[in-house]
């Protein structure tokens, strides 16, 4: 949909799932984690998959699951969307991909992107262009930067996403402005 291309089968290329990352514990010791999927000076994207809320069962279901003629359906876990346990779960995946960006090795850039994505749900978008890693801001903006799913649809959409994919500095807004600027010199 995005037109991109698929990542490496192989994690030397620097785009992959499962990405690895050294993690030191506290005690000293050294883990290894995975990035969910990293591209080499692009993003790094954490995915979760949460659960829709459920519809209220009707009075017939109630009554049949009373009757022992259904089996009451088993709860899922874990957060439903749109609810604020939802919100602080994707903020604790925010959390990690922060975690995994400070961990990447000395030799590789800090992305300028964080994704975290509801598998199926929503995309979520920071971004730090100052490579420091240590100030992601909700991009475009605090009203934009969730994206659902749905949004697909809009093409300036999947151009946006693409556009982190392939290009991302291109959308540095102090880099468009000073473009901006160069090229909106007056001459009289």
């Amino acid at each position: 949909m995005l037109g991109v291309p698929h990542p490496d089968a192989h994690r030397h290329g620097g785009y992959a799932f499962e990405f690895p990352v050294p993690q030191e514990n506290r005690d000293g010791s050294v883990t290894e984690g995975r990035i969910d999927l990293y591209k080499r000076g692009c993003f790094v994207l954490e995915s979760k998959q949460f659960h829709a809320a459920q519809a209220e069962p009707t009075q017939l279901q109630l009554a049949a699951e009373q009757a022992g003629a259904i089996s009451s359906a088993k709860k899922k876990s874990g957060a439903v969307r749109g609810t604020e346990k939802w919100d602080d779960a994707m903020f604790k995946a925010r959390g990690q991909a922060e975690r995994y960006i400070r961990s990447l090795p000395q030799d590789e850039p800090t992305p300028p992107f964080l994704i975290v994505v509801d598998v199926g749900d929503t995309f979520e978008v920071y971004a730090d262009f100052t490579q420091a890693g240590k100030a992601y801001q909700m991009f475009p903006d605090p009203r934009g930067f969730r994206l659902r799913l749905s949004g697909l649809e809009r093409e300036e959409i999947r151009e946006r996403l693409r556009t982190i994919w392939t290009n991302p500095f291109s959308l540095d807004p102090a880099r468009r402005s000073a473009a901006v600027t160069r090229t909106g010199i007056r001459q009289d």
